[in-house]
């Protein structure tokens, strides 16, 4: 797969927003962010009635349960790769 750089400038207030999501471990990066939110849009724009399949998913992943914080987020993580793969096999990135 090849990669474009891109670079780009967002309030401080969405930057210090981001560094925490980095530091709880939700993404590995500033570039995890933004491939999870143009992900999320294009998800939005091209096929908005496939959201369902994600709530589903991630309804099951948040329900109260003996997990801790990092098996959760690992789960979450994984989900999202495997709904991303199974809906688009390729097409984004």
């Amino acid at each position: 797969m090849q990669f474009k750089k891109v670079t780009l400038t967002i309030p401080e207030r969405l930057h210090d927003e981001c560094k925490k999501m980095i530091e709880s471990g939700y993404f590995a990066n500033f570039s995890d962010i933004v491939r999870a939110g143009i992900r999320a849009q294009l998800e939005v724009y091209l096929f908005p009635k496939r959201n369902e399949d994600w709530f589903e998913r991630f309804a099951m992943l948040t329900t109260p349960s003996q997990l801790k914080d990092k098996e959760i987020i690992d789960r979450l993580r994984k989900s999202r790769e495997e709904i991303w793969s199974e809906k688009y096999a390729g097409r984004f990135g």
